[in-house]
């Protein structure tokens, strides 16, 4: 056996290789693979920032709904039969056509300027327009036809064909009023019927007026007031 010692370990680098990379501590470093946990974290992470379909569906349902309720407030509105308008005044001119019935003439102007209509038969009508909410008092102005020797003339009224009062003509011009209480309005169009004790031809009494009309009295105008 031989007495010589072991020469010490030396931590010394062996010699490197050629074309394999070594590090300073010789162990040899393996690149690793690019890590994808981050990016992964991170796009979970945007999901989970994003909001949920839900609360937008929600949403999106609430306004479709105050939507559709406002049309149809607005469509019920445009809709909705406006109140009838009143007929409160007839004054037997042109703009009065719509509510002329049966019985009247055609229009005239006496010397006093005013638009008036003769009532060519015993009856005459006027259809008028009535919210039906209160009580009225018809009022007219009027003068019978006149002649000779004739019988006392009379007006009636009737609303609806009932009778309201009935009232005595004296010669000349006459304001004459009919109650017509709550109860006989209709809400809309009425029915205002005067009727008269007779109606007459003028050149049956007068061979030099040639008017061969059939008269009883003639209006200026009818109210319907307040009682």
């Amino acid at each position: 056996m031989s007495d010589e010692k072991s020469p010490p370990l030396r931590n010394e680098d062996p010699a490197p290789v050629p074309g394999f990379p070594t590090t300073s501590s010789n162990v040899v470093e393996v690149p690793a693979a690019p890590s994808t946990a981050a990016p992964e974290q991170a796009r979970l992470s945007v999901r989970e920032t994003k909001p949920t379909p839900e609360p937008r569906k929600r949403w999106r349902a609430i306004l479709a709904l105050l939507v559709a309720v406002l049309v149809g407030v607005a469509a019920g509105w445009l809709l909705r039969r406006p109140p009838p308008i009143e007929t409160r005044f007839v004054n037997f001119d042109d703009r009065d056509k719509h509510v002329l019935g049966p019985g009247w003439s055609h229009p005239e102007v006496p010397p006093t300027g005013d638009s008036m209509r003769w009532c060519a038969a015993r009856s005459c009508k006027l259809f008028v327009q009535s919210r039906a909410d209160a009580g009225h008092a018809i009022v007219i102005r009027v003068s019978p036809f006149r002649y000779p020797n004739a019988p006392p003339q009379t007006a009636q009224a009737f609303l609806n064909d009932v009778a309201l009062d009935k009232h005595t003509l004296p010669d000349g011009m006459n304001v004459l009023s009919f109650a017509a209480p709550i109860g006989l309005w209709r809400k809309g169009p009425n029915e205002l019927r005067f009727e008269f004790a007779y109606a007459d031809t003028p050149k049956n009494h007068a061979p030099d007026n040639p008017d061969a009309r059939t008269l009883s009295a003639y209006f200026d105008w009818v109210e319907i007031a307040a009682p």
